[in-house]
C-alpha cells in the first residue's frame, strides 16, 4: 500500500519508507510475540513461558496437581485446514493457562495429558511407599514394646 502511495505521488517517498518501517517492527513484534510463547512441559510440572514485548516476559509453574482439565480449540476454516488452534489448561483454582495459534493442538493436548498421568501415577506409588514404611515402623515399635502376641 505505501509503495502504491509513492508510485501515485512520487513525492510521499519518505512516507511510504517510514511506512513500511513502522508496519515491518509491528510485524516483527507480532511475529515474535507468537514464537516465543511456549510451555515447556517437564516430568515435574508444566511452565507457561509468556512474551508480552521486548522487555517484558512472564512465566509461570503450573504442577500437574494443580491441572483440572485440558482442551483445545480450532478456529474458522484456516485454523481446521492449517491444523493450529488455541490450548486451554484449566486450574483447580478456576483460573486458566492459554497458549495461543498452537500447531497440532490436539497432539499436545495428548502429551501434556499422558505426562500428567506419569507424574499422578509415580505420586501415588511415592505416597504407597512412604504408607508401607510408616505402617512397618509402626508394627517394628509396637512388636518391641509389648512382643509378639502368642498364638491362638
Amino acid at each position: 500500500m505505501p509503495w502504491v502511495l509513492w508510485m501515485l505521488f512520487p513525492p510521499m517517498f519518505w512516507l511510504s519508507v517510514l511506512w513500511t518501517i513502522f508496519a515491518s517492527l509491528i510485524y516483527l513484534s507480532a511475529l515474535m510475540d507468537w514464537y516465543f510463547d511456549a510451555w515447556l512441559v517437564t516430568n515435574m510440572s508444566m511452565l507457561d513461558v509468556e512474551w508480552k514485548s521486548l522487555f517484558h516476559r512472564l512465566s509461570s509453574r503450573v504442577d500437574f496437581n494443580d491441572i483440572k482439565e485440558i482442551a483445545y480449540e480450532k478456529k474458522g476454516f484456516l485454523g481446521t485446514v492449517l491444523n493450529y488452534g488455541d490450548i486451554y489448561a484449566g486450574l483447580t483454582s478456576g483460573d486458566h493457562v492459554v497458549l495461543k495459534n498452537a500447531n497440532n493442538p490436539k497432539n499436545i493436548e495428548l502429551y501434556v495429558l499422558k505426562i500428567r498421568e506419569e507424574y499422578i501415577n509415580g505420586q501415588k506409588m511415592q505416597n504407597a511407599d512412604a504408607l508401607q514404611e510408616l505402617l512397618v515402623d509402626i508394627v517394628h515399635k509396637h512388636i518391641a514394646e509389648k512382643g509378639v502376641p502368642p498364638k491362638k
